[in-house]
């Protein structure tokens, strides 16, 4: 049992005390973290193409750059590796440049946020230079969610099944099982993540009808991303007890959440929120399902790389913790009875 938990246990007046005042630290950090990240949804540094000849492309993007942080201009060769850039979720859109005429290609997923963006962009540029654009929309959002969100509500979901199991099995079990209990416990968390994504992805994908992907890799995405939060989880409750509950919903709820680009992109997200969101489980595991479901030409593996790199920590620091507090167990029991020899 660690120092914290004993403290919480020998008063039932400090106890109480604590944990008020954690809740409320909570509460407070669940506020500003919400409403810091997603008030002001504003686009930063939003990569752009630019397809134009020799020339003209350098002076558009350095009328972009000129322009502020909105976007970023990106020259590309021609319309075809442009093409290849929208669709593999490197830009989020392409200007193609032939005669006098400029042709705007935006792509409609993963937000509609970003299409409205640039063509408010795109109707500014009209009124300061005169130079007429047509902004098409392609690689557009299914009927049945317009807005983009299915993804992130199925993370969301995976998410919040990942640290609730782990801490159910806590409360239930103890945060500090031994070794061989540890091991038990990893493995049963590795089948949960299992039919959680099983379950999560047939009801999206194929009940509701929400989005498309191979329902493979979609698979493998939600395994990831619930037993990452869920071993994480036990491997904080190993480290500190009970604690590591509330550390478990400050790190995937309190950060993930609103950091992780769902209701808005992350480009459009405010400080540090716009940086942090891909490296938590719900930000990455977020851009795998879009980059799976969205994107024809992307690469999921990015995503999937940061979720084994958290079940390669979490995992072994589980189960040394199981290891330790399993040793000092039996090294306590071993004394006790020789005292009482």
């Amino acid at each position: 049992m660690t120092k914290f938990n004993r403290h919480l246990k020998d008063s039932s007046y400090p106890r109480t005390a604590v944990l008020i005042v954690g809740v409320l630290a909570m509460e407070i950090g669940f506020i500003f973290s919400y409403v810091g990240g997603l008030t002001k949804p504003y686009p930063h540094h939003v990569a752009f193409g630019i397809v134009g000849p020799s020339g003209i492309d350098t002076l558009l993007a350095a009328k972009i750059k000129s322009s502020g942080t909105q976007f970023d201009p990106v020259i590309i060769s021609n319309e075809k590796d442009a093409n290849l850039a929208l669709y593999s979720n490197n830009v989020d859109a392409y200007a193609l440049v032939k005669g006098s005429s400029v042709n705007v290609m935006v792509s409609g997923a993963p937000s509609p946020a970003v299409s409205f963006a640039i063509q408010e962009a795109v109707n500014q540029l009209e009124r300061e230079t005169g130079v007429k654009a047509e902004v098409h929309v392609v690689n557009g959002l299914p009927e049945s969610d317009p807005e983009g969100l299915g993804p992130f509500y199925l993370v969301v979901g995976w998410v919040v099944g990942g640290y609730l199991v782990a801490s159910a099995l806590g409360l239930a079990r103890g945060t500090e099982p031994r070794l061989r209990q540890a091991l038990l416990r990893s493995a049963v968390l590795l089948v949960f993540a299992f039919f959680s994504a099983v379950f999560g992805v047939l009801m999206v994908r194929n009940g509701l009808h929400l989005f498309q992907g191979n329902i493979f890799e979609l698979v493998l995405i939600g395994i990831l991303v619930v037993y990452s939060v869920a071993i994480t989880s036990s491997a904080l409750q190993g480290l500190v007890g009970d604690l590591g509950i509330a550390l478990s919903v400050i790190l995937f709820v309190i950060i993930g959440n609103p950091s992780s680009g769902g209701p808005f992109p992350r480009a459009f997200l405010s400080g540090i929120w716009r940086y942090i969101g891909y490296y938590i489980p719900t930000g990455a595991g977020l851009q795998g399902i879009r980059n799976i479901t969205y994107f024809r030409d992307a690469n999921y593996l990015g995503p999937v790389w940061i979720l084994l790199i958290y079940v390669i920590i979490a995992l072994p620091v589980f189960l040394l913790a199981s290891e330790y507090h399993g040793k000092k167990l039996g090294s306590g029991t071993e004394n006790q009875s020789v005292e009482n020899d």
